[in-house]
């Protein structure tokens, strides 16, 4: 099915004087800064009024042209940080905003740290399928000071029932990845889902500065929380 056969025309010829003003304004403030470069207020409107498209653009669900003016404004964020606007100060500004979101949430905001899917290494694949049933696709082993050792994941179990009658009395050590990829609770939320983006995988340990399990994060979770 062609693209503009999802696209609802009467709505968008609608907003399309606004999304033009608007437009305009932007280019004119950016054109101002460019005249006028130590002036930031020029490039505060410019951002300001590409955030008022992106949000129009994602109301008529033209998602496409709305990461395009979420990018836009983020190089406009960009410059203004080289002036000394920093991306928290823009962030707080526009807190419920998609760049706002992604500029101001942490994994701590959103990981879940009760009832974590941690198993210890004398564990065994039986454990590990009712930790991945329950707690939503993800099995944690730690070592006796609380350290990751591996992640199991369903993809792990898929694999491993590929070439064993019985998976039930296999060793979590012996599935295990032993490299897994991690989150740090103080670090951004949109960080973490470009990992998860890039490596396949919804989920992930977070730890603290000792390397210790402190939570997990879901990808679902960071959807949910508008980092995405």
């Amino acid at each position: 099915m062609r693209l503009q056969d999802h696209i609802d025309f009467t709505t968008l010829q609608w907003v399309k004087p606004e999304l033009d003003d608007t437009l305009s304004i932007a280019r004119e403030a950016l054109e101002s800064y460019v005249d006028n470069p130590g002036k930031r207020d020029f490039m505060r409107t410019c951002a300001d009024h590409l955030h008022q498209v992106h949000g129009t653009l994602k109301m008529v669900e033209l998602y496409g042209a709305a990461m395009v003016t979420a990018e836009m404004e983020a190089l406009a964020i960009a410059l203004l940080e080289e002036k000394g606007f920093e991306a928290k100060d823009f962030a707080r500004l526009h807190p419920g905003g998609t760049i706002g979101k992604r500029l101001l949430t942490r994994v701590s905001d959103v990981m879940i740290t009760d009832n974590l899917p941690t198993l210890p290494e004398s564990a065994t694949m039986r454990e590990a399928v009712v930790q991945l049933a329950e707690r939503r696709g993800i099995a944690i082993v730690t070592g006796s000071k609380g350290a990751v050792s591996g992640v199991i994941t369903t993809g792990d179990l898929s694999r491993l029932m590929e070439h064993e009658d019985n998976v039930f009395p296999i060793s979590v050590t012996k599935v295990m990845n032993r490299a897994p990829k991690v989150a740090r609770a103080d670090e951004l939320g949109s960080a973490v889902v470009y990992r998860m983006e890039t490596h396949g995988i919804i989920a992930m340990p977070v730890l603290d500065g000792d390397d210790r399990i402190v939570g997990v994060i879901h990808l679902h979770d960071l959807m949910r929380a508008g980092v995405v």
